[in-house]
């Protein structure tokens, strides 16, 4: 039988500030695209906005994931679940820039790449190496067992933390999958290369969680005793531990191998050049 702890379980599914943020991103977008009907004839000849409702689609999948990943898992990675922290760290990094910021009218890079700073920092931050090594680097400092008791002790340490690495995933993606030509994507053949080299970066430390001896995180071996609301996600920390790690191994090989296939099934002689 399955018991909950009404004031933990209400908690975990109605988180205030998970619902706040949600809510202002729907009114942002609508917002935006009350303010893109003034520009019909340009959204009618961009590609990106040939089939508007696959994006509304795309963006609405991406809000309830961001509900998802901010309500329940925050809930259950903070102090209960590594695996529940991996799983939202995906969602943040792999699911939500493609969802939330990929879908957005394009009018809105267009105006603030118009703002020569912002333009420059813009080339900065999303230039390839420094966008990888960043992206690569910030995921795996979050996994060093002191930073992440930090980040998960404190609520909006690990909101912002997690806000963190979505623009760095953001920064990541944008050298493949960049929606205007003010800031262009790599070339195909570079976007394999990029792909090779991110998959890559990551193998230490998965390999490290999975073959530890050991159980990494404190605030997670109590939890192992304690009986979740769900009683199929009762876990012991080792095997909590080792389950995350494949769950991000996996994940991120299955979404870096579409990207490749994709990108490979295309190739061409002009692969190094378009």
């Amino acid at each position: 039988m399955v018991s909950f702890n009404r004031d933990d379980s209400v908690w975990m599914l109605v988180r205030p500030d998970a619902v706040a943020l949600t809510v202002c991103l729907a009114i942002a977008y609508v917002l935006l695209h009350r303010l893109s009907r003034k520009d019909t004839l340009h959204f009618a000849t961009t590609e990106l906005y040939r089939n508007q409702w696959f994006h509304h689609m795309a963006y609405a999948l991406g809000l309830l994931l961001l509900y998802v990943a901010q309500g329940p898992l925050a809930d259950l990675s903070e102090t209960k679940l590594f695996t529940a922290y991996i799983i939202q760290m995906l969602l943040m990094t792999m699911a939500l820039p493609w969802l939330l910021v990929f879908s957005l009218p394009p009018f809105v890079f267009t105006s603030i790449l118009s703002i020569e700073w912002c333009k420059r920092s813009f080339h900065l931050l999303v230039h390839p190496a420094f966008a990888l090594v960043t992206f690569n680097a910030l995921v795996s400092l979050t996994l060093i067992p002191p930073i992440l008791s930090l980040i998960l002790t404190v609520n909006w340490v690990h909101m912002l933390e997690q806000m963190i690495l979505f623009l760095s995933a953001v920064f990541f993606w944008w050298p493949i999958a960049s929606p205007v030509p003010e800031v262009a994507p790599l070339t195909r053949g570079r976007k394999l290369f990029y792909i090779a080299y991110s998959s890559n970066f990551m193998m230490p430390i998965i390999f490290l969680l999975f073959l530890a001896d050991h159980p990494w995180y404190s605030i997670y071996l109590s939890a192992s005793n304690t009986r979740l609301p769900l009683s199929f996600l009762s876990i012991e920390g080792m095997a909590d531990q080792q389950l995350g790690s494949l769950v991000m191994l996996v994940t991120m090989y299955v979404i870096y191998g579409a990207i490749a296939i994709r990108l490979y099934v295309k190739q061409d002689e002009s692969i190094w050049y378009a």
